[in-house]
């Protein structure tokens, strides 16, 4: 018994231990793109080597967008018809190239199968394709090359990347290298990226046509003329470890390891990793070459069928996801082995991109004008928070535009009659993407009859002749006719572009008759004809004409020239008509006609009032007052003049108007003469004192008299027996003798200075002059006592015993430079304006320090007497300052001529421990002196010979004798 229990246990442990689950080992692909295709391959593995099962998890949904396959054998035609189809191969995107085989033409097929033409390449045979990055590698088979074309610049065309490489056919990549099947060498070649380096990697294996890698990096080879499958891992080529009836021509692996073979005439055929089961996916045409996408998906193309087909070789999680589906969504998988189930969920996000907007509406062809015409389009964009702008292409003028809501809108006018063509209306979201409505047209019509005419003209008119005016719509034309009795009259008269129009019926057009017409009333009828022939209604107007002048005014107020007191007057009368204007006018001369058109006053004589009528009118205090009155109706129709009475003013009621009325005021009850002036409003002397009142009668025509009645001529104030009006001194003290002219020697001022003679000290002030209570004027006085009147004295206060000139000033108290030294003081009497002076009234540049007769501004040495300036050495410092600054000369001439016959260093006496050397220019030394004297004439040192007649040399000075150099340089001497 315990045997058995130790053998179920130990088969037990090992049936559990023989179980394992299966393990997704492929990486969910949890990002997706708004409409772009969405591939992810479902890989899973099972130790057991039990069958996998793939699915969607029970209990959950994928999402409308997704669909599951679980693997297939089943191809899909993929992109539309190619010529011919070659070699095949695909980018990182998923978009396709397939190059027809003997043509010229690349197709690129994007993953959603559009296809379309995509570059231009050689003629030749191309059996197979590669991309890697940006750039796809063609092999050509018959012209023994590998181009390589840009993929991002396709229209630049290929360019050669291997040349030569014998029969170059398939191409795959692995690990920065490119590996090429050459198939007439019967080896395969190994390019490194980096440097474009061709290396045997297989050899000896017979006309390889296609190549791939599994996951372990080995080798699949498929031999064209062999028709079998070899496989190099490891550096160990093994032959034929399949064989087929075709021959091959490619070879791919999927995840899984399965083997997909093609063939000449045998379609492709699906092998199991381990070699032990075929599946045929098709069994009839030419596949060149094939290539496989990371999710599995196998595509190549049929020679014979000119298509590509596709092939999922995996469980595939595939579909293309809308705006709609923009977000999050939550996917869950699982993989069975038939006993264990594992899941793989994750989440998809799928990223928004930018859709187009639309719109929509469909705008009005047509609009009248003065009718406003609006349309706004329906534009939309599926893209949330996407800003919207509205543009338009050929706005009508008349229009108006928003670029916000894209409404058009606007009234055209007549003027904007006709067609508006090429309409377009846009929208543009805020990633510049546009899109418009189908091009449209607007014709702008006039189907609407105008408004009838409108009269503003008077109804009642005073002529036979009336005008008319009044608006209507602009720029058309109005159409009025009446009759007269005899005859239809017919106007026609135009609009002006302000809508108004006018008539003058003195002036008819060519179809018209002249009208004969007389007072009445008359009917007009009037309409309007817009450009487009569309008339109005009609307007009927009442006109009145009456030219008849009303009747004359009656006057009752006054009825005979009258006298009155006041300065208005209140004329006042009748008429027997209504609406009459009474109005009064001036009549100067009496001749029964008004003046002028100035009226003075006006009352209305009207229906319902009374028939009388009044007029208070000012008066004209000197002259007659004649007036006329006239009626005028109210259509300015008048009478003739009715005359009024002559209307005189009498202020004092004398019985004289005023005009003819020499004493006005006269006191009441009192009687006058004939020029109106009574008894006590004489004065017989005419001195305007009344006679009864004046004590001086007679008084001398043309004096004036005071209140007594008295001139002056008749007057003597002040008792001096002299007259008042020659007296001409007043209030002559009594007991005073007084002369001729009234005035007593106390009064009088022989000078006329205002100081009477017995008190003026200056008896003779000339005339004009002002004098002081002294009698004395400014030119008859000096008050320093210098000789010169105060009034021609510049120098008023001159000290004393000073002597001065005609101006009355002294010295000490002039400054003729204006230095603000007076001239006495002054030692520099001509100091240049604007210059300060000292005390000494001297400016910097009239002082010499060193008293050498050279201003110190203009001195070398300004303080160390130098009158010649002499500067031997130019330096701007006088000789007798420059003791110091040695300067060597530079040249003499020792010819014994007494001039310039030694070498002179002026200032070297002040340097008595200096040393003097002299060099040829071999540096050979032909002079030198200690405390040098100026007098060496060019000689040698020692020999005593002169030196060449000409020459430079180099010399050195020490200052002190130290051993220092402190100057050298070079001189130059010469016999001539």
């Amino acid at each position: 018994m315990k045997q058995i229990t130790t053998i179920l246990l130990l088969f037990l442990s090992n049936s559990l231990a023989a179980q394992n689950a299966p393990i997704i080992t492929s990486t969910a692909k949890t990002e997706a793109t708004e409409d772009q295709a969405y591939n992810y391959t479902l890989n899973a593995s099972d130790a057991d080597n039990d069958v996998v099962t793939m699915s969607v998890k029970d209990g959950t949904t994928l999402p409308d967008w997704l669909t599951f396959e679980s693997g297939s054998i089943t191809t899909k035609d993929f992109g539309g018809s190619i010529t011919g189809p070659g070699g095949v191969a695909i980018d990182a995107q998923g978009n396709v190239y397939v190059a027809q085989l003997s043509g010229t033409t690349i197709f690129k097929i994007t993953p959603d199968g559009t296809m379309t033409s995509f570059a231009t390449v050689t003629a030749s045979s191309k059996y197979a394709m590669l991309v890697i990055g940006d750039d796809l590698y063609i092999a050509y088979y018959n012209m023994n090359k590998i181009t390589k074309l840009d993929l991002t610049n396709p229209g630049a065309g290929e360019v050669d990347w291997i040349n030569p490489i014998t029969d170059p056919l398939a191409m795959v990549e692995k690990d920065g290298y490119i590996y090429v099947a050459q198939y007439s060498v019967n080896k395969i070649s190994k390019i490194d990226l980096s440097n474009d380096n061709v290396t045997d990697y297989v050899t000896g294996t017979p006309y390889p046509f296609g190549l791939g890698f599994n996951s372990s990096g080995a080798l699949f080879i498929a031999s064209y003329n062999n028709k079998y499958l070899s496989k190099f891992e490891n550096n160990v080529l093994t032959a034929n470890i399949k064989s087929f009836s075709a021959s091959l021509s490619d070879v791919k692996l999927d995840s899984k390891g399965n083997i997909y073979v093609s063939s000449f005439g045998a379609g492709v055929k699906k092998l199991s990793a381990d070699l032990s089961t075929t599946t045929d996916i098709s069994t009839t045409g030419r596949v060149w070459g094939m290539t496989m996408n990371d999710s599995g998906t196998l595509i190549w193309g049929i020679n014979d069928f000119n298509k590509v087909v596709s092939l999922e070789t995996g469980a595939v999680l595939n579909g293309t996801p809308t705006n709609e589906d923009v977000g999050d969504h939550q996917i869950c998988l699982s993989a069975t082995d038939g006993t264990d189930t594992v899941d793989q969920c994750f989440t998809i996000t799928v990223a928004n991109v930018n859709d187009a907007p639309t719109i929509t509406g469909v705008p009005a062809s047509e609009i009248n004008i003065g009718e406003e015409y609006s349309f706004t389009p329906i534009g939309d964009d599926v893209d949330v928070g996407d800003v919207l702008t509205f543009s338009i292409l050929n706005k009508p003028s008349w229009s108006s535009f928003s670029p916000t809501t894209g409404k058009l809108s606007g009234t055209p006018e007549f003027s904007d009659l006709g067609h508006y063509n090429g309409i377009v209306l846009s929208v543009t979201d805020a990633s510049n993407v546009t899109v418009s409505l189908s091009t449209f047209n607007i014709e702008v019509v006039d189907n609407v009859a105008p408004e009838p005419p409108i009269v503003n003209s008077q109804s009642k008119q005073n002529t036979l002749y009336p005008t008319l005016s009044g608006t209507a719509e602009a720029n058309s034309t109005v159409s009025i006719s009446f009759n007269d009795g005899s005859h239809a009259i017919q106007y026609s008269v135009a609009v002006n572009d302000q809508g108004e129009w006018s008539l003058d019926t003195t002036i008819a057009d060519e179809n018209a008759v002249v009208p004969t017409l007389t007072d009445g009333d008359y009917n007009i009828n009037l309409t309007a004809t817009d450009g487009s022939g569309n008339t109005s209604e009609a307007t009927i107007h009442e006109l009145m004409l009456d030219t008849t002048a009303p009747e004359l005014p009656v006057v009752l107020d006054p009825t005979t020239s009258v006298l009155h007191v006041a300065n208005t007057y209140e004329i006042s009368g009748s008429h027997n008509e209504d609406g009459i204007t009474i109005y009064l006018y001036t009549d100067l001369n009496n001749d029964g006609l008004a003046d002028n058109s100035t009226v003075l006053a006006s009352a209305n004589v009207g229906e319902n009032t009374t028939s009388a009528w009044s007029l208070t009118i000012s008066l004209s205090d000197n002259a007659p007052n004649n007036f006329v009155v006239i009626a005028e109706d109210e259509l300015g129709n008048r009478s003739q003049e009715a005359d009024v009475p002559t209307i005189s003013m009498d202020t004092d009621a004398d019985g004289v108007r005023n005009d003819l009325d020499a004493c006005a005021n006269t006191p009441s009850g009192e009687i006058v003469d004939s020029n109106g002036c009574s008894n006590s409003q004489k004065d017989s002397d005419n001195d305007g004192v009344m006679d009864d009142v004046d004590t001086c009668a007679n008084t001398p025509n043309g004096e004036t008299a005071d209140t007594n009645g008295c001139s002056d001529s008749q007057k003597d104030s002040d008792n001096d027996g002299i007259s008042d009006a020659i007296d001409i001194c007043d209030n002559t003290p009594s007991g005073e003798i007084a002369d001729s002219t009234g005035c007593s020697a106390s009064q009088k001022d022989e000078d006329g200075d205002g100081v009477n003679n017995e008190i003026d000290e200056c008896p003779t002030t000339p005339a004009g002059e002002s004098a002081d209570a002294n009698g004395c004027s400014d030119s008859q006085k000096d008050s320093d006592f210098d000789g010169v009147n105060d009034a021609e004295d510049q120098c008023p206060e001159s000290p004393e015993d000073e002597a001065v000139d005609a101006h009355g000033c002294s010295d000490s108290q002039k400054d003729d430079d204006n230095d603000g030294v007076s001239n006495n003081l002054d030692k520099c009497p001509n100091t240049p304006a604007d210059e300060v002076a000292d005390a000494d009234g001297c400016s910097d540049s009239q002082k010499d320090a060193d008293g050498d007769g050279v201003q110190d501004s203009l001195d070398n040495c300004p303080m160390v007497s130098n009158p010649g300036q002499e500067d031997r050495d130019g330096d701007g410092h006088g000789d007798v300052c420059d003791t110091l600054e040695l300067n060597a000369s530079q040249a003499f001439t020792p010819n014994g001529d007494g001039i310039n016959d030694t070498w002179v260093i002026s200032n070297i006496e002040n340097y008595p421990n200096s040393l003097v050397r002299v060099f040829n220019t071999w540096g050979k030394e032909v002079f030198s002196a200690r405390n040098y004297q100026n007098n060496w004439d060019g000689r040698y040192k020692d020999l005593g010979a002169k030196l060449p007649d000409a020459g430079s040399y180099y010399f050195q000075i020490d200052y002190e004798g130290d051993g220092k150099v402190d100057q050298d340089g070079w001189l130059y001497i010469t016999s001539r």
